[in-house]
């Protein structure tokens, strides 16, 4: 893999960074980077969303001798997934996501952190800008890492604002915030299918997809899946901007990330 950058205009000498770290090589990798900068203050934010058993203890373990090992410190949370899941009809994952965020949004706010680095819509959006250079001509190795690529990302990703809803409220009023983000969620998804809709109509036309306008198409995809990779990343900056300038966001840059295959 190419050596990651970090955009040094939105991570300035003295700010504070809140990495949030589960274990695996992509948080691992970001909090390395971090440290390295020497001229932040780095923190280690981990949470265990009570689902894996001992498996999720071992992560926490992993996570926080490798934070001693570096001399970062480090702040564990915990939460039970499956109970919050059940009380307000959420998926597992949706409710993972929630917690986890708002868990980080906590910890960010009791540590004074002006950042929290996560990787999710980063990765998501890094991955749809890459989709969109793909062509016919791209090997298969190369298409499926980059839908693993966006596929990790997703599986990261939880709205921007879900975690300024989900920290607004107190409990009791939690369930009418997760009704809240899933309404933006759905409203997004259907917009989404709207712009693509609108795409592949004026590529394409009333004509039905065949071997004739296989080139129009691909234009086409490329079209939705620059204008989403873009949107995707500016998301971030919309999110923070609700805290009034206060919080830098992490950016970094995979470049050209099928390199790690």
């Amino acid at each position: 893999m190419s050596e990651p950058v970090l955009d040094r205009s939105l991570l300035p000498a003295g700010c504070t960074v809140l990495c949030a770290v589960s274990g695996g090589a992509d948080s691992v990798c970001l909090l390395d980077l971090v440290r390295r900068l020497g001229d932040v203050t780095v923190l280690c934010a981990h949470f265990d969303h009570g689902i894996r058993g001992a498996e999720s203890a071992r992560d926490a373990a992993f996570v926080e001798a490798l934070c001693k090992e570096w001399g970062v410190p480090f702040f564990p949370g915990r939460g039970d997934v499956p109970a919050y899941a059940a009380a307000n009809g959420l998926s597992i994952e949706t409710a993972a996501r929630e917690m986890r965020y708002a868990f980080l949004e906590r910890t960010a706010k009791e540590q004074g952190a002006d950042v929290i680095a996560t990787l999710g819509i980063a990765v998501c959006g890094v991955g749809l800008l890459v989709a969109s250079s793909l062509d016919g001509a791209s090997p298969l190795w190369v298409v499926t890492l980059v839908q693993l690529v966006i596929g990790s990302g997703t599986a990261l990703f939880a709205s921007p604002n879900t975690s300024a809803i989900m920290t607004s409220v107190d409990e009791a009023h939690m369930g009418q915030a997760s009704g809240l983000v899933g309404t933006a969620r759905t409203l997004g998804t259907l917009s989404s299918m709207v712009i693509i809709s609108l795409t592949m109509n004026a590529y394409l036309g009333d004509e039905a997809l065949g071997p004739n306008n296989i080139p129009e198409f691909l234009e086409a995809m490329h079209v939705n899946f620059a204008l989403f990779g873009i949107l995707n990343l500016l998301g971030i900056f919309c999110s923070l901007g609700r805290m009034g300038g206060r919080v830098r966001r992490l950016s970094h840059r995979l470049l050209h990330p099928w390199n790690h295959h």
